[in-house]
């Protein structure tokens, strides 16, 4: 059973599109009071905070003279704002509005790659008929300074049908169409379309208060960022036996045309979309553990997003990387063999078929035997001061015996019989590569052992500083560890010889007494 649970009204959605080389699709992620969106490429300080855009769908209301727009007035209304539904895949805010007895739930998921789809709820509790206008509103950060194309400013119009905004760079660049249509076959009454710059001046507007328009170049003196807040009022009436449910789309393109075919593509495909993503989180969660009883609703809410966070990271197959990969994180992907260990081996309890699978292709996929640190397009990410190309030791994050847990859990042979080659190459790379005159093993850099820039290493400029004088205890012991897992896992396919066809012959009874020197 899919988790119902008092989460945290904000997160991530999955865009299985993404990743950071040939598709930087962007991240979609939440945006207080109730709101959802892109950021392209990213978020955050990757590349120094370099993005080029924000879109967001955002949601405001009016009841009777109430505004209710920005977090403050939400929070000055004493509206409650929580999530019950919150998986890679589906983020459900469920809204209380007490002083008119409404409820509100906005259910976000990604349609298609281009096209962010809500499906909004709005019931009352109320004995007297109840309208409300909602305001569906599409806000907006451009960061021209990242741009390539002829532009100079941001534009706003009315879409090609009732209930429908376009919003676009000027004069060459993306369009963004938003949008909504009754689900329900209930009235909507769709007002003009107005654009502001910012949230609060979104809720000076609805309040009645003229707000200038922004020029076509209007932009933030101390960034350059141009911001635009497009708002599309629609007004229903509620009743307690008659709710309202209406589909809404976010879509964007490279063109007017483009935005707006994706525009009507995800609106008429938004329903089968969130039927197949609540298929899948049913699957997964299907067999998914859980806590319950007594165990505190922190640690219960935590255990479950810890396993839609490894969910999330486990990335479709991309350029060179062939099957499921472990991204390490969402914002810019890219293969690490000790966080991919780690990954598979908490996600072998929920599933353990991808788990091990995933894992595998690590090792099957990489390009050299010490499983480069790499990005989807084959281009490595650790590469060390001196141009030595770095994946992490074997002491960091300990993948050989995560490896090792996790066939424990399946017990299958065959997977083990594929692994071997790989993780014994690993093993045999570092005794080749990273021993010192007098046979200790040593890091290239602190990058190589998962502890950057670690003092304990002496003076370093980078995390690529070459440390090679430095003899790690830690790293010495992890050898020792996974030479130990290595005889026993040979010991076991000598005897049981598992046939895996169009695999090179491994002379396991050789491979013995070799790990044990």
């Amino acid at each position: 059973m899919v988790p119902q649970h008092d989460f945290t009204p904000h997160g991530y959605l999955d865009n299985p599109y993404h990743c950071w080389k040939l598709n930087p699709s962007g991240v979609l992620r939440s945006l207080p009071p109730l709101g959802m969106g892109w950021h392209v490429p990213n978020l955050g300080s990757y590349v120094r905070n370099q993005f080029q855009y924000t879109a967001h769908l955002m949601l405001g209301l009016k009841i009777g003279k109430t505004i209710l727009m920005t977090p403050e007035d939400f929070k000055r209304h004493r509206c409650t704002i929580i999530s019950h539904l919150h998986t890679k895949n589906r983020f459900e805010y469920t809204c209380t509005v007490p002083k008119h007895a409404l409820m509100l739930t906005a259910r976000y998921f990604l349609v298609q790659e281009h096209a962010l789809g809500c499906i909004l709820t709005l019931s009352t509790t109320g004995k007297q008929p109840l309208p409300v206008t909602c305001f569906l509103l599409h806000e907006h950060t451009h960061n021209p300074h990242t741009s390539r194309a002829w532009e100079h400013g941001l534009y706003a119009i009315n879409g090609l049908q009732e209930g429908t905004a376009m919003l676009g760079i000027a004069s060459e660049g993306d369009v963004f169409v938003h949008g909504a249509r009754s689900a329900d076959g209930g009235e909507i009454r769709f007002g003009e379309m107005e654009y502001v710059i910012a949230l609060e001046d979104a809720a000076m507007w609805a309040h009645g208060i003229d707000v200038p328009r922004p020029h076509i170049t209007e932009h933030e003196e101390s960034t350059g960022w141009q911001v635009h807040t497009v708002i599309l009022p629609c007004t229903v009436t509620l009743t307690s036996e008659a709710g309202s449910v209406m589909n809404v789309i976010l879509a964007r393109g490279v063109s007017q045309d483009e935005a707006w075919k994706r525009w009507e593509d995800g609106i008429e495909e938004i329903a089968l979309a969130e039927a197949q993503h609540r298929a899948d989180d049913e699957q997964f969660w299907s067999h998914a553990p859980q806590l319950s009883g007594d165990w505190p609703d922190s640690w219960q809410r935590g255990l479950i997003y810890d396993f839609e966070t490894l969910r999330m990271v486990m990335r479709p197959s991309a350029g060179v990387l062939d099957g499921v990969w472990d991204g390490m994180q969402i914002q810019a992907p890219r293969t690490v063999l000790a966080e991919a260990a780690m990954d598979t081996l908490f996600l072998s309890y929920a599933d353990p078929f991808l788990a091990s699978e995933v894992i595998l292709n690590h090792f099957t996929s990489a390009p050299h035997p010490n499983l480069p640190c790499a990005r989807e397009d084959g281009s490595y990410n650790m590469v060390a001061d001196d141009g030595q190309i770095c994946g992490t030791a074997p002491e960091w994050g300990f993948p050989l015996w995560c490896c090792d847990q996790i066939f424990r859990r399946i017990g299958d042979l065959h997977w083990l019989r594929r692994l071997y080659p790989g993780a014994a190459a690993y093993l045999k790379w570092w005794l080749e590569r990273r021993r010192d005159a007098e046979g200790w093993l040593v890091y290239a850099c602190s990058w190589e052992s998962g502890q950057d820039v670690s003092s304990r290493f002496g003076p370093q400029q980078t995390g690529g500083t070459i440390i090679q004088h430095v003899r790690p205890v830690d790293l010495q012991a992890s050898m020792a560890q996974g030479a130990e897992i290595l005889v026993r896992w040979a010991i076991l396919l000598e005897r049981e010889k598992p046939s895996v066809p169009a695999m090179p012959p491994v002379d396991f009874a050789a491979e013995i007494p070799y790990w044990r020197s």
